[in-house]
């Protein structure tokens, strides 16, 4: 039976690749238990320093997240229960104030389009982001070279793409092109060579040629109005 109030959770923001120290602190146990978010399922046992009455949890940023695409950040809630053994089995206690920690990627990207789908002749403003930057370069499908290079601005770059220039690296298909944009971003350091990102994830954009808008556009005006 525990006689004493709840355990108490102390941590900080996090950064992806850091390890963190996270805190578990109560009058007594044996051992924390570690949870995130509304699991009922610890993810982490660490033994209690009954000198110092708490648990020590190291675990790094990417650990934290669970996601091996982190897009820009994450907010995680932590919370954490003690435990203690008798002969009869173990006893935990009730789970410690949710914790909010925000994990961040200054190298995770995000690509984002206001049209996914254009014309060959239509442009669609296509951003990409992330934490920090000096320039973002724009890739169509598996190419390695990129399509547009931009300037970093304000944790994005933005830039217009036409159909035709997304389809430069195509082969066009009468019925639309499903083209897969993506984006990475160059992180330059004073006296070193600079620093890129990994891809983002590929984004979808078809672009369809004038005569299928044609005639998506008198099939519409052929829909009875249902009166």
């Amino acid at each position: 039976m525990f006689l004493y109030t709840l355990p108490l959770l102390l941590a900080a923001a996090a950064a992806f690749q850091w390890e963190l120290k996270i805190r578990c602190e109560a009058q007594s146990g044996d051992f924390c238990l570690f949870y995130k978010d509304l699991s009922e399922v610890p993810f982490r046992k660490v033994e209690f320093n009954t000198q110092y009455k708490v648990c020590l949890l190291f675990i790094s940023g990417k650990e934290l997240a669970g996601e091996k695409d982190l897009q820009l950040e994450r907010e995680v809630f932590l919370s954490c229960a003690v435990g203690l053994n008798s002969t009869g089995g173990s006893g935990v206690s009730q789970r410690s104030e949710k914790k909010k920690m925000v994990v961040t990627d200054k190298f995770a990207v995000r690509i984002s389009a206001e049209r996914s789908d254009i014309s060959a002749e239509e442009s669609t403003r296509v951003r990409c982001e992330a934490q920090r930057g000096s320039r973002c370069r724009f890739y169509t499908d598996r190419s390695e070279s990129p399509l547009r290079t931009e300037e970093f601005w304000s944790r994005a770059c933005m830039v217009f793409l036409t159909g035709k220039e997304i389809l430069a690296k195509t082969v066009p298909h009468s019925e639309g092109t499903g083209v897969l944009l993506s984006c990475d971003v160059e992180l330059e350091k004073d006296r070193e060579e600079p620093i890129s990102s990994g891809r983002s994830k590929g984004l979808k954009v078809t672009v369809f040629s004038k005569s299928v808008l044609f005639y998506s556009i008198q099939l519409w005006d052929k829909v009875p109005s249902g009166r």
